[in-house]
C-alpha cells in the first residue's frame, strides 16, 4: 500500500521538470545553463543512472550556479530511481532543505522527505516515523501541514496512527484543524474511533466541533450517530451541542432524522430544541417529518418551539408544509400559534390553494388577529400571487377596517397599471371616505410616476370637492416636477371649491426646493380672484427666493 501511494507520489513529482526554469531566461551559450541542460535530458530519457552522474558532476563544478537548487533536486531524485538505501536518499532530500528552504523545489523535497521516512519506518526503521513528530513540534506551520498532506498521500493505518500522534502533540490550532479533515478522508475501520477520541476528550471545543462535524460527512453508522445524539442532549457546553445537532442534520440519506427527532423532543435545552426542530425543516423531504413538525407545533407546551416548527414547516423543500401550516392556522387553539401559521404561509404562498386559504382567512376567521395576519400574507405572497384576493375583499369584505387594510397593502405592492387603477377607482367611487382616504395614501406611495398621475386625475376630475382637496395634498406631497406644479396652479385658477384651491396653494408653497415660487409669482401678478393675489403675494413675501424678492418689487412698482 505504501509503495504504490509513493509510486503516484513520484509520478506527479514527475510531471514538474517544466517547472525547473528561472523567471529570468538562462542564456543558452553559458557552459552551466548547457551542461544542465544535458543533465535534464537524462531524467526526461529515464537513463537514471547517467543523470545521478551528471547531476553530481554539475554540483561540484558549478557551484555559483543558478540551477544549482534544481540540480540538487534532480540528483536526489535520480539516487532514488536508481534504488539507493533509502537512508541516503533521506539524507539528500533533508540537506536539500535545510541549504535551500526558499527554493523553488523546496516543498517537493518535503514532500520526498515524509514519503522516504515513512518507508523507513515502514520498514522496521521505526526511528525515521520520529521526522514527523520533529516537523510538528516545529514552529513553522508550513512544514507540518506538508507533512499531513503527505500521510494524506499515503493513506495507510500506520499514517492515520501518525497523524493521531501529530494531533495530540501539536498546539498548532490550524494544524490541528487540517489533521481533524485529513483524517475524515482515510478509507480505515479506525477514522470513526479517532474522530470519536477528539469529540470524548479534546478540551479544544472547537476541535471537538470540527470533529462531530467531520463525523456526520464520514460515517453513517449507527454508533456514530448515537455518539452524536449523546453530545447534543448531554454535552456540558451549548456550542457543541448546538454542533451535534447539526451534525446530526448532515448524515447523508437523512439517517440522523430520528435522533433529530428524540433531541428535538427530550433536551432540557430548549434551545437546542429548537435548533434540532430548524434542521429538520431544513431536510423535510418526506411526510414523516411533515408530520413531526406538525405535531409538534400542535402539541409542544413551549411557546418558543412551537413558534420554530411552523418556521421549519415553511422552510420545508418545495412547499411540502404548506399543507400542515393551512391545517394548523384553521384549527389551532392557540390564536398566537394560528397568526404564524398564516404569516409563514404567505411566504411559502406559491400555489392557488394557499391564496384561496388566506383570502378565507380574512372574510371568515373569527379572530381579528388572524385576519390581520392573512391580509399581511397575502400582501407579501411571491411573485404578487395575493393581489386579486385583496381586490376582492376590498371590493366585498363587509368589515370596513379590513376593506381599508385591504387597500393600504395593494398599494404597498402597487407594481401594475392593473393595480394603479383598481386604486384610482377605490379612491373616486368608494362610499366610505376612509377607505377612499386609504387609495389615495396608497397612490401617494408608488415608487413611479403612475401613482402621481392617478392622483392628478383624481383631484381635476372627483365629483366630491373631499375627494379632491385630499388627492391635492398627496400631490403637494411630492411636488418634485415641472409638471405638478403647472398642475397645482391650474387647479387654483380653475377649480370651483376654496377648500381644493387654498390646499392647492400650500402645496406650491411647500413645494421641493422652492419650484412652486415661479407658480406663486404668476398667480400673484394675473389671478382674477383678489383674495388669491393677496394670498399669493404673502406667501412670497415669507420665501427667501431671490425671484419672490425681485417679484414682490415689481409689482409694487407696477401699483405706483
Amino acid at each position: 500500500m505504501v509503495k504504490n501511494k509513493v509510486v503516484v507520489l513520484l509520478i506527479v513529482i514527475a510531471c514538474i521538470p517544466a517547472a525547473w526554469g528561472k523567471e529570468t531566461p538562462a542564456d543558452p551559450n553559458k557552459t552551466d545553463t548547457q551542461r544542465f541542460e544535458q543533465a535534464y535530458d537524462y531524467i526526461l530519457e529515464e537513463n537514471w543512472g547517467a543523470a545521478l552522474t551528471a547531476f553530481e558532476t554539475f554540483i561540484q563544478t558549478y557551484e555559483k550556479s543558478p540551477y544549482l537548487d534544481d540540480a540538487h533536486f534532480w540528483h536526489c531524485y535520480a539516487m532514488e530511481k536508481t534504488g539507493a538505501q533509502d537512508e541516503d536518499v533521506f539524507e539528500c532530500y533533508q540537506t536539500l532543505v535545510k541549504t535551500y528552504p526558499k527554493s523553488q523545489w523546496a516543498d517537493d523535497a518535503k514532500r520526498s522527505l515524509i514519503t522516504v521516512a515513512e518507508r523507513l519506518s515502514d520498514s522496521g526503521k521505526t526511528e525515521y516515523g520520529a521526522i514527523v513528530k520533529v516537523m510538528q513540534e516545529s514552529e513553522n506551520k508550513e512544514i507540518a501541514l506538508m507533512a499531513i498532506m503527505a500521510l494524506r498521500q499515503i493513506g495507510s493505518d500506520r499514517a492515520l496512527e501518525a497523524l493521531a500522534g501529530l494531533y495530540s502533540s501539536t498546539q498548532h490550532r490550524a494544524v490541528r484543524e487540517e489533521i481533524i479533515s485529513t483524517i475524515s478522508q482515510f478509507k480505515s475501520p479506525k477514522v470513526v474511533p479517532s474522530l470519536t477520541k477528539i469529540i470524548k476528550e479534546d478540551p479544544d471545543l472547537h476541535m471537538r466541533e470540527q470533529a462531530l462535524f467531520w463525523l456526520s460527512q464520514k460515517s453513517q453508522s449507527k454508533e456514530a450517530i448515537q455518539l452524536m445524539e449523546h453530545v447534543a442532549l448531554n454535552d456540558p457546553n451549548h456550542e457543541v451541542r448546538d454542533r451535534a445537532v447539526f451534525a446530526l442534520s448532515e448524515v447523508r440519506e437523512g439517517k440522523g432524522l430520528e435522533s433529530l427527532k428524540k433531541v428535538a423532543k427530550t433536551a432540557k435545552d430548549v434551545n437546542i430544541r429548537q435548533r434540532a426542530v430548524f434542521w429538520m425543516g431544513q431536510k423535510a423531504k418526506s411526510a414523516d417529518v411533515v408530520q413531526f413538525l406538525e405535531k409538534m407545533a400542535f402539541e409542544d407546551p413551549v411557546t418558543d418551539v412551537r413558534m420554530t416548527a411552523l418556521h421549519a414547516l415553511s422552510q420545508a423543500p418545495e412547499g411540502r408544509g404548506a399543507k400542515a401550516m393551512m391545517t394548523i392556522g384553521s384549527t389551532a387553539k392557540d390564536i398566537e400559534t394560528r397568526k404564524q401559521a398564516v404569516f409563514w404561509l404567505g411566504q411559502q404562498a406559491k400555489s392557488d390553494e394557499v391564496i384561496q386559504f388566506l383570502e378565507n382567512a380574512v372574510l371568515k376567521d373569527s379572530d381579528s388577529d388572524v385576519r390581520h395576519s392573512a391580509l399581511h400574507a397575502l400582501s407579501h405572497a411571491p411573485e404578487g400571487r395575493g393581489v386579486n384576493a385583496l381586490k376582492k375583499i376590498a371590493e366585498t369584505c363587509e368589515d370596513t377596517d379590513t376593506r381599508r387594510e385591504a387597500v393600504f397593502w395593494l398599494g404597498q405592492r402597487a407594481g401594475s397599471d392593473d393595480v394603479i387603477q383598481f386604486l384610482e377607482n377605490v379612491a373616486l367611487n368608494d362610499t366610505d371616505a376612509e377607505i377612499h382616504q386609504t387609495a389615495l395614501l396608497s397612490l401617494s406611495q408608488t415608487q413611479d410616476s403612475r401613482g402621481m398621475k392617478s392622483l392628478m386625475k383624481i383631484a381635476s376630475t372627483a365629483k366630491n370637492a373631499e375627494i379632491r382637496k385630499d388627492a391635492i395634498f398627496w400631490v403637494g406631497q411630492k411636488a418634485k416636477s415641472e409638471e405638478v406644479i403647472q398642475f397645482l396652479e391650474k387647479v387654483i385658477r380653475e377649480d370651483s371649491n376654496p377648500d381644493v384651491r387654498k390646499n392647492a396653494m400650500t402645496a406650491l408653497v411647500y413645494a421641493h426646493q422652492n419650484l412652486g415660487v415661479p407658480a406663486l409669482i404668476s398667480l400673484a401678478r394675473s389671478h382674477p380672484d383678489t383674495e388669491i393675489r393677496r394670498e399669493a403675494i404673502f406667501w412670497l413675501g415669507q420665501s427667501k427666493d431671490p425671484q419672490a424678492t425681485e417679484a414682490l418689487v415689481e409689482i409694487v412698482n407696477d401699483m405706483k
